[in-house]
């Protein structure tokens, strides 16, 4: 009985040592690339930058799409609101538009809550000038507005 186990065993054939390399360089290539994908998630700052700036061109998108004027600005430090009105200078006939407010990721504010921005009908703003996103760790990240419309981080 211990004779028949044994000749199964030697019609088994294992990996060669070429499939052991190939498989263990496309491990260490897919764990390179997931650890410098990771590291780009944990700075909370840079993301929440990046959210500031794809929420901004959305609201701009949509005062061009609806031929008002929409006005962005902070109602605490780590939330946005957004309100339109036939122009940036009018002060009657504002609407609250703030159905989906911009909360920022945790852990990260906004330095100053003075700031705001108007886009017109035509997607340009009414000034340009800079505010800055922090983080718990003290890394910041200034976003720079400008009177075209474009955005970016500085």
């Amino acid at each position: 009985m211990f004779q028949t186990n044994l000749k199964s065993f030697k019609n088994i054939r294992g990996f060669s040592l070429i499939d052991l390399v190939v498989s263990m360089s496309m491990f260490s290539i897919m764990t390179a690339t997931a650890i410098s994908n990771w590291y780009d998630l944990t700075n909370s700052s840079d993301n929440a930058a990046d959210v500031t700036i794809a929420y901004l061109k959305e609201v701009r998108t949509k005062a061009i799409q609806t031929t008002l004027a929409y006005t962005i600005q902070p109602v605490t430090a780590s939330t946005i609101s957004i309100k339109y009105s036939p122009k940036c200078s009018s002060t009657t006939k504002i609407t609250d538009a703030s159905a989906t407010p911009l909360t920022l990721p945790k852990g990260t504010q906004f330095q100053s809550t003075s700031w705001s921005i108007c886009f017109d009908s035509r997607g340009f703003s009414s000034s340009s000038g800079t505010f800055i996103i922090g983080d718990y760790k003290g890394r910041i990240e200034t976003i720079q507005y400008y009177l075209g419309g474009g955005m970016r981080k500085a």
